[in-house]
């Protein structure tokens, strides 16, 4: 046993031949491990049990020794063929093995079935054989299984169509081997090719199923997955693995742990640059994928396919199998293997095979704990080649064990800790206690302390240094140090015993520690015993709770307590005063006995209890009382003496005021008696006599007047209270007008006081207020206003009257004038408005219109005009101004051009007028005057002249425009000629021109 760690694979068991029957081939082998290292292989045997192949096993122990020799599974089927098995096992070793079977069955149709059947380790059936699928038409076929503690779930692809195929799977229970529901289909997009369907099983029972499915990924064959929890409840739905497409992605399989994290590995065609390659992707059961797709194989010549993987149970560890095509060295296949371990795969690719002779291929790994050796199962040999395999005989199945090779120590790593002595003063470390978290790529296995037995006592209490050593199952250590430090935190124990003491003359009295001890004790010994009260005094008298404190030299501290009972038998002396007490406001008073204590004595000042013979008198006890007073200590001892108690009523009675409203009579007078404002005054002792300090009102006191009430008790004590008594004056004032005319100022406003229409009005109260309803106007007011007088006494009281108040207006505008400039149009005309005139003319109460002497002008009017404004309001107030209205003409004639030809004459000259080009020239004010800028012509001027044409108008406005004037010479030259004599050149040639013959011809 040799655990598996970081590092390159190696094999810890070289190959053994696993059947022991090797006629024929024995064949796709399966292997399966429990936690203790137990594991099974099965395979597929031609003929051994009589018709075609059969299905067997046999189980080994952790230390490879044959456990169970090799035995026939398919033991009802024993006719046709039973191929293509598969094992797996649960921590117990319990296995179940499925394979497909085309046994000759009345209740079948001889198409493909898939059995299973469950075994524990040392191959006693669990449960007998039993068809997984239900479906019996077409072919189930290529079945795989998984299993935990509780459960087995089986796989398989499903014909239901002539080239149609589904992935389907049953949930079984792994003790009985009871189906838990009827197959059910994994795939949602079912289609052809599905092919290579594998599937695991995590400890919470969720299954994670694999497949290779064609046509789905957009190229060829993908890699697909789906997740269901037992009975068969979809965690996740089909999802592809694969990230890389092109080409094909084929021969999956899948592997997770107790935890449900799990690995999907693949063979991939051309990704890796060569052939086939092995690709994986880390996912988890319930469906979510960890990183993206990473190559296996490190060496990538040829083709690398028919991968397996199998997880370790303790989790993320995984170790991948596959065939080689080039691996084996003579140009054969051979088996590889990898570990995965910490987010990597470790070393490189490892040759399991030690014989390389013909074909060592379709492995199968198991690894069911990282205490043991995963186990590596494969088929060796050549089909029907005797000699190509070490069983002699075609194809045998084989087995080896990997491992890694340990020189890693672990990394210690301390912590400091506290230890606690017990009640006996020791305490006991061991060396794990300071442990820190030490690590090892294999797992610590020991721990130990350098010179030190770990055992401490009292005299070890404060730090202590320790070195722990640290070993792995390779016998690889290391060493760190830490620091134990003893503390004694038992508390001694406190006993304590009850004391009852009795106070001196002094009232004082005092105990020691020792005299409550009885018996304390601690685990290291006691350092100091502590009393939380030694002195006692007449305020400690009866039973006292007091702790006693008892301290070890750690300083823990127990306690305990005790009852001292604490007495005192003096009797006090006694001494009375005479006292004089006040009723209260109901009749009553009452006394304390220390009212009537004059400085009574105990040897326990302050616990006294004074006591009177009578504590409460009334209005009848007025004058003075005999009373005895008695004093108690707290020990029972008494004393007594007599005190005159006088009793006195000193409380004012309560004066009770209400509000009240009286009327003025006819003659301005009104009077009030004291019942009238009382409001129910009240004494302790009895009814109190009332007075008030006004009883007559007058005008003057119209409104609130305050009225003191006095209430007189039988001992003269006396209370008052004020009331508020309302003089009202209900009369109305009588109401006078007179009708007035006010006039607008220049502002548009006028105004008048009240006082101005009033005409007379009196009241019997004084001088009324009086109020006009409008006493400001506008223009808007213009002519008559009704307008309403009210006249109001002090009291409020009110009459009216209404006065007409004529509104006038004999203010004229103001009008001003604005000069204005005016331009006539292209007709001749100008027309202007009051606006234009107006610079602004007002009136106080607006301005009701505007004219003017002239609004229309014409050419006759160019120059300056005068015109009148004249302003006129809404009252016929009228003003006018002038203002001067220029005209102008600023038109431009409008200057229209005809093109012309002439021609010259026989001296060669031509000439023109502005007529002769005038096209019609017009302007708004008349006929403009015409001109040209050229008028003569000679021959320097034949052809096409630009002459322009002016238009000028009585105001100086001037248009133009251009014509062309087309001057043509139309006379023939006069041709004179003489003659000449010319001679030959040396050439037989001469040249003449013109000139040479002329005679001066002439031209105009």
């Amino acid at each position: 046993m040799s655990a598996i760690s970081y590092g390159q694979l190696g094999i810890s068991n070289a190959e053994t031949l696993v059947n022991n029957t090797t006629t024929s081939a024995q064949q796709n082998p399966a292997v399966a491990q429990d936690t203790a290292g137990r594991y099974v292989v099965v395979w597929e045997s031609e003929d051994q049990d009589g018709d075609g192949f059969g299905i067997y096993a046999e189980i080994y122990n952790a230390d490879h020794t044959v456990r169970v020799s090799e035995f026939q599974i398919n033991t009802n089927d024993q006719t046709e063929d039973q191929r293509h098995p598969d094992v797996a096992m649960d921590v117990n070793g319990n296995f179940c093995v499925v394979w497909q079977s085309n046994h000759d069955d009345v209740l079948y149709d001889r198409e493909w079935d898939v059995y299973r059947k469950i075994y524990d380790i040392d191959g006693v059936q669990i449960a007998a054989r039993s068809r997984v699928n239900s479906t019996t038409t077409r072919s189930q076929q290529r079945p795989t299984v998984a299993m935990n503690e509780n459960y087995v779930v089986v796989a398989y692809k499903s014909q239901f169509g002539t080239d149609a195929y589904s992935v389907r799977g049953r949930f079984y229970d792994a003790t009985t081997g009871a189906a838990l529901q009827s197959p059910f289909d994994v795939m949602t997009n079912s289609g052809d090719h599905v092919a290579h369907v594998d599937v695991t099983i995590d400890d919470a029972g969720l299954a994670l199923f694999v497949w290779q499915a064609d046509n789905l990924d957009g190229d060829r064959n993908g890699i697909f997955a789906s997740g269901y929890q037992q009975p068969n409840t979809q965690v996740f739905s089909e999802v592809q693995v694969n990230t890389t497409t092109a080409g094909n992605q084929q021969e999956p399989a899948v592997a997770s742990d107790s935890a449900g994290n799990a690995m999907v590995v693949w063979s991939s065609f051309g990704q890796d640059g060569d052939h086939y390659g092995v690709y994986s992707r880390l996912m988890t059961t319930s469906g979510s994928f960890s990183g993206s797709e990473v190559i296996v194989n490190s060496t990538t010549a040829d083709s690398q396919d028919h991968p397996r993987v199998e997880a370790s149970r303790e989790g993320n560890k995984f170790v991948v199998t596959w065939t080689d095509e080039t691996a084996a060295g003579d140009g054969g296949q051979g088996v590889m293997a990898r570990l995965y371990e910490a987010g990597t795969f470790q070393g490189s690719d490892e040759l399991i095979n030690t014989t390389t002779n013909g074909k060592q291929m379709l492995s199968d790994v198991s690894f069911g704990s990282e205490s043991y050796d995963p186990i590596i199962a494969w088929q060796g040999g050549n089909r029907k080649d005797a000699s190509s395999g070490s069983d002699n005989d075609d194809f045998g199945v084989y087995v080896a064990a990997a491992s890694v090779a340990d020189t890693t120590p672990p990394t210690p790593v301390c912590q400091n800790i506290t230890v606690y002595l017990d009640g006996t003063g020791n305490a006991t470390v061991n060396p794990i206690d300071v442990d820190g978290g030490s690590t090892d790529n294999i797992g610590v296995t020991n721990y130990s302390f350098w010179s030190s037995s770990g055992a401490y006592t009292c005299a070890d209490v404060g730090t202590n240094s320790v070195v722990l050593i640290v070993e792995d199952a390779a016998g690889n250590s290391a060493a760190c140090g830490a620091t134990i430090t003893v503390l004694d935190t038992v508390a001694p124990t406190a006993v304590c015993q009850n004391l009852t003491i009795y106070l001196d003359g002094a009232g004082n009295a005092t105990i020691l520690a020792g005299d409550v001890d009885a018996g304390s004790a601690d685990n290291c010994s006691i350092s100091s015993y502590a009393i939380s009260q030694s002195s006692f005094t007449c305020t400690d008298a009866g039973a006292n709770n007091v702790t006693l404190t008892v301290t070890d030299a750690s300083g823990n501290i127990g306690s305990c307590n005790a009852t001292v009972t604490v007495v005192d038998s003096v009797t006090p002396t006694v001494v009375c005063q005479n006292l004089t007490i006040y009723l209260d406001g109901a009749g009553n008073a009452t006394i304390t006995g220390a009212d009537l204590d004059a400085g009574s004595s105990d040897n326990c000042t302050g616990s006294l209890t004074y006591t009177p013979s009578q504590s409460s008198f009334t209005c009848a006890d007025i004058g003075t009382n005999n009373v005895t007073l008695t004093v108690t200590d707290p020990g029972g001892n008494s004393g007594a003496c007599s005190a005159t108690v006088t009793v006195l009523d000193s409380v004012t009675p309560t004066a009770v005021c209400q509000n009240i409203t009286v009327y003025l009579d006819g003659s301005g007078n009104a009077s009030i008696t004291a019942a009238d404002v009382d409001g129910g005054s009240t004494d302790n002792c009895g009814t109190p006599t009332l007075g008030i300090n006004v009883s007559s009102f007058t005008c003057a006191n119209v409104g609130a007047n305050t009225v003191t009430l006095t209430a007189t008790d039988g001992s003269g004590n006396v209370g008052s209270c004020t009331a508020t008594v309302t003089v009202v004056d209900s009369i109305s004032p009588t109401a006078a007008c007179q009708n007035i005319t006010v006039y607008l100022d220049g502002a548009g406003n006028a105004t008048f006081t009240a006082a101005d229409i009033d005409n007379g009005s009196t009241d019997n109260c004084g001088t009324p207020t009086l109020t006009a309803s409008q006493t400001v106007f506008t223009c808007a007011d213009a002519g008559t206003n009704n307008v309403t007088l009210t006249v109001t006494d002090a009291s409020g009281n009110s009459a009216a009257c209404v006065a007409v108040v004529t509104i006038a207006d004999t203010t004229s505008p103001i009008a001003s004038c604005q000069n204005l400039t005016v331009y006539l149009d292209g007709t001749g005309n100008a027309s202007i408005t009051t606006g234009d005139v107006d610079n602004g003319s007002s009136d106080n109460c607006g301005i009701a219109s505007l004219a003017l002497s002239q609004s229309a002008f014409t050419c006759a009017d160019a120059g300056a005009n005068t015109v009148t404004l004249t302003v006129a309001d809404a009252a016929g107030n009228i003003d006018a101004c002038t203002a001067t209205v220029t005209v102008i003409d600023s038109v431009t004639p409008t200057a229209v051009c005809q093109d012309i030809t002439v021609y010259l004459d026989g001296t060669g000259n031509a000439s023109i007028t502005a007529n002769n080009v005038d096209g019609g020239s017009t302007d708004n004010c008349g006929t403009p005057t015409l001109g040209v800028d050229v008028s003569a012509f000679t021959c320097s001027n034949v052809g096409a002249n630009t002459v322009t044409l002016t238009a000028t108008d009585a105001s100086g406005n001037v248009g133009s425009c251009t014509a062309t004037v087309t001057v043509l010479d139309t006379l023939a030259p006069t041709a004179s000629c003489q003659d000449i004599t010319v001679y030959l050149d040396g050439a037989g040639n001469v040249t003449i021109t013109g000139a040479d013959i002329d005679n001066g011809s002439t031209d105009n």
